[in-house]
């Protein structure tokens, strides 16, 4: 299989448009946000024995045709062994999750949004930790993207919605990062 290039090393960071865009460090709210989505998401494909594989960041994504364009998201899940290489994945994930942070937001929500709907990614989530939400986006989908709160129960659409992220339980285990200071 055809390892994922790129034009110069971007351990950390991506490669849009041939732009090259440096990975920012994550806070904690962020990495436990993306722990929290993925443990839900292993935990319910063991149960259920589904085939996926969920992928966290750092992995890289080259999307098929995007020859000056690498991603790096912060959660991927991919049902098709044959699309995954020592380097990272090779074509569109079948679901990705963006935790967005302020620096980020803007390439998230609409640069982003826009290579992996054009790519074949089937479902793209943004997550936005300090407002508690989770605009969900379904490549298949009719319908303009669901908005959901913390408070909601998310149903992942590639896993037939069966698989609900609860935010709630997620929250309980996050450490109160303000009481920390360093």
């Amino acid at each position: 299989m055809e390892e994922i290039r790129m034009k110069e090393n971007t351990a950390g960071g991506e490669l849009i448009d041939g732009v090259r865009y440096e990975a920012e460090k994550p806070e904690l709210l962020h990495q436990q946000l993306c722990f929290g989505i993925g443990r839900q998401l292993v935990n319910y494909a063991e149960e259920n024995k589904e085939a996926c594989f969920v992928l966290p960041f750092p992995v890289r994504v080259k999307m098929n045709g995007e020859e000056n364009t690498v991603l790096q998201p912060d959660l991927s899940l991919v049902f098709d062994p044959r699309k995954l290489c020592s380097s990272g994945i090779n074509g569109a994930p079948d679901l990705v999750v963006e935790v967005i942070a302020p620096e980020t937001a803007w390439r998230d929500r609409f640069t982003k949004l826009a290579k992996y709907m054009n790519g074949g990614v089937r479902e793209y989530w943004i997550v936005d930790g300090a407002a508690g939400t989770v605009i969900v986006y379904e490549r298949e989908a009719l319908v303009i993207p669901m908005t959901y709160t913390f408070d909601d129960k998310v149903p992942v659409g590639v896993l037939g919605r069966a698989c609900r992220i609860d935010f709630q339980r997620i929250y309980k285990r996050i450490l109160p990062f303000e009481e920390y200071s360093f």
